[in-house]
């Protein structure tokens, strides 16, 4: 599962050196991410590639696939400030998300992981993923 933090919305691709000590890198931006995200800045290499074109090809592969929908988010804290009798419970399962921060809007996710600290409430985390 990919979490919100592994997103990447710009790509610097860097390839293998060649015979001469070149090394090729392009740089790919993903415009529609980088609107709904910002500029986020990754690298990534490919020790089997030597062109610029197959670079581009690659990277852009790459860029897109880690742009693409976010499959899980890690909930490190959660706001109980205007909660009420009605809200339920964090529990394995379903459960509907609301989110500014992750661009989420009563999204069905599935809780699949609960780490609980009774001594220490701020270590607390939850994932959640879509279905």
């Amino acid at each position: 599962m990919k979490l919100l933090t592994e997103i990447r919305t710009v790509v610097i691709g860097i390839g293998a050196e060649d015979s001469e000590g070149n090394v090729p890198t392009v740089t790919v931006e993903n415009d529609a991410a980088i609107k709904k995200y910002g500029r986020i800045v990754g690298t990534v290499e490919f020790e089997d590639v030597t062109t610029l074109v197959q670079l581009q090809k690659k990277t852009k592969a790459y860029l897109d696939s880690i742009t693409s929908e976010t499959n899980a988010v890690e909930i490190k804290a959660v706001d109980l400030n205007m909660t009420d009798s009605e809200i339920e419970a964090i529990e394995l399962g379903y459960c509907y998300v609301e989110s500014e921060y992750n661009h989420l809007n009563h999204v069905r996710m599935l809780v699949s992981k609960m780490e609980i600290y009774l001594t220490q409430p701020e270590k607390i985390c939850s994932a959640l993923g879509r279905q």
